[in-house]
């Protein structure tokens, strides 16, 4: 498991946008899209919805999601 893909989940799902992640981040929206995707094929499972240009922590993962969400900021304070 990449830090990179982690940080990137984490400003996803902070911002609700993978292009207002890529900006923080300054990244490309592809390359967010990329560690997002490598991250939700490691676990297994869809880590956001993606709708109308926002990215909302999937319905079936939210609970998981959001302890994984929290589990890291942990680690990052």
């Amino acid at each position: 498991m990449e830090l990179r893909n982690l940080t990137t989940f984490l400003k996803v799902a902070e911002t609700g946008s993978f292009s207002k992640a890529a900006n923080a981040l300054c990244y490309s929206q592809s390359t967010v899209t990329v560690q997002i995707q490598q991250l939700e094929e490691e676990l297994h499972v869809q880590l956001f919805d993606r709708c109308n240009k926002k990215a909302n922590l999937s319905l079936i993962f939210t609970n998981n999601s959001n302890q994984l969400h929290n589990n890291l900021l942990i680690l990052f304070i």
